[in-house]
């Protein structure tokens, strides 16, 4: 936590200091203590400890441990569940508590999904004595059934995540009692993509040590608490689609799916161009912050060829080492591979951020976020696309079903082309989008209010009333 330093708060006329921690904070006090004590509380977010035995809550080490010397005459219960949220008084009660409710089992077995089954939760309960997390190695051939198997028959390519809950014991040298404290917690890795290709073993050990390191936190912070049983294991699973757009084939003509879209007059469409539409689309963005409507006109840059010596100089001025990406540059591209392009470019394409909307179908005209966040995030230099699906043109004109390819287009004013997409015939207005948690307001004030709450890493932000 930052600390907050003297001189940073000028002292105002009549010995009056003013809190400047954010602009709509009003406090003002005559003693600096004060000040310093309401900035520590209310905008540097220092956590409340909380007793365990009681709602009493406090900023303070030394006076939660005074407070903990009340409860010494009780009885109180030592040992806690947080997966069941039941506390015990004795060890016995508690044992007996994991074998009736989290038995030991074999496999892995569904217990939970969400988003139409495309969120999955599998459980398995280890129920392993162990003072560290080698015995999860005894479960890894278990783990790698159950991703060959969803790779197989349910996602070729899916994100997941593993969560262990385990039984940790405190100890302090100041505790005399002969009972210890347990209580179970949970412990959880990053997320990781896997492929039919994917090396699992090499997974699995990256989880392990992460959870070693996060057991070793917990020492190293004087907690006390030490690593005595693996109650169980879970497996989050979510689907991942990966995104490709290939467009150069002369069967598929953007014109014919872009007409079917709703607020088209929002869309750019980058015609005649040689390279890959994202590749295009790229160029065009550059191009229009370099001569903005004084050289070239819309039309112009929209059509590739009367402008092919600026397109040409731009794609040819990129570093693609390392990106997967190779002339003549009109194979389909890949969101990994424009991950690679935009951090090897970082101060050639100035910190762009990438957004890519995708459009559901022309016949379903719903629209959701297919890769948001590309590049910098929190750049004023943003490029948003659609990701259109394309069909053959023969099939487009018998409306016959057919597997369609993605076609990226730049999308001008994203505000109002969502205004298009989300808003009612009978209210129009525009609205402005959050492109963090995709929330919408009704004007620019209260999306700027509502940034400093979505985006502070601590993901709160508290506003007091005014005194009076």
């Amino acid at each position: 936590m930052k600390k907050v330093v003297l001189k940073d708060e000028k002292r105002l006329q009549g010995g009056i200091h003013k809190c400047k921690e954010v602009p709509w904070c009003n406090y003002k006090t005559t003693d600096l203590r004060n000040l310093l004590r309401h900035i520590q509380t209310k905008h540097r977010y220092k956590r409340l400890k909380k007793c365990l035995y009681c709602d009493y809550q406090t900023t303070s080490t030394e006076k939660l441990k005074s407070h903990k010397k009340e409860h010494k005459g009780e009885v109180l219960a030592k040992h806690h569940c947080t997966v069941c949220n039941l506390a015990f008084k004795n060890s016995e009660g508690f044992a007996n508590h994991l074998n009736e409710r989290h038995p030991a089992s074999d496999s892995f077995e569904l217990i939970q999904t969400a988003f139409s089954k495309q969120l999955r939760v599998y459980c398995r309960n280890v129920r392993q004595k162990a003072a560290d997390t080698t015995c999860l190695w005894s479960v890894f051939q278990d783990f790698k059934l159950l991703c060959r198997g969803i790779s197989a028959k349910e996602f070729p390519v899916f994100r997941t995540n593993i969560c262990m809950y385990g039984v940790f014991e405190k100890s302090s040298p100041d505790d005399d009692e002969e009972e210890k404290e347990t209580e179970v917690f949970v412990l959880k890795s990053t997320h990781f993509t896997v492929t039919p290709k994917s090396k699992l073993k090499k997974l699995w050990s990256a989880v392990i040590s992460q959870f070693d390191d996060r057991i070793e936190n917990l020492l190293m912070k004087g907690s006390g608490y030490t690593l005595t049983e693996v109650l169980k294991i879970h497996v989050e699973i979510s689907e991942k689609r990966a995104l490709k757009y290939a467009c150069q084939n002369p069967q598929f003509k953007a014109d014919i799916a872009t007409e079917a879209v709703d607020g088209k007059k929002h869309l750019i469409n980058v015609q005649n161009s040689k390279y890959n539409c994202f590749l295009s689309c790229l160029a065009f963005h550059f191009m229009q912050k370099k001569y903005p409507s004084t050289k070239f006109s819309l039309n112009m840059m929209k059509d590739a060829s009367e402008t092919e010596r600026y397109y040409d100089g731009f794609i040819n001025s990129l570093n693609f080492e390392g990106t997967g990406i190779y002339p003549p540059y009109q194979k389909p591209v890949k969101a990994v591979q424009i991950k690679k392009l935009l951090k090897a470019n970082e101060k050639l394409l100035e910190n762009i951020q990438v957004n890519i909307f995708g459009l559901l179908s022309t016949e379903k005209q719903v629209i959701y976020a297919y890769e948001t966040g590309l590049g910098k995030r929190e750049s004023e230099n943003v490029l948003n696309l659609l990701s259109i699906p394309l069909q053959n043109n023969e099939d487009l004109k018998k409306g016959e079903k057919a597997k369609t390819q993605q076609h990226l287009v730049v999308i001008s004013d994203l505000d109002a082309f969502m205004t298009q997409k989300t808003g009612k015939k009978s209210n129009r207005t525009r609205r402005k989008l959050c492109l963090k948690c995709f929330n919408f307001f009704k004007n620019d004030s209260n999306l700027k209010k509502h940034k400093l709450s979505c985006y502070n890493p601590r993901g709160q932000a508290q506003t007091m009333p005014e005194k009076g």
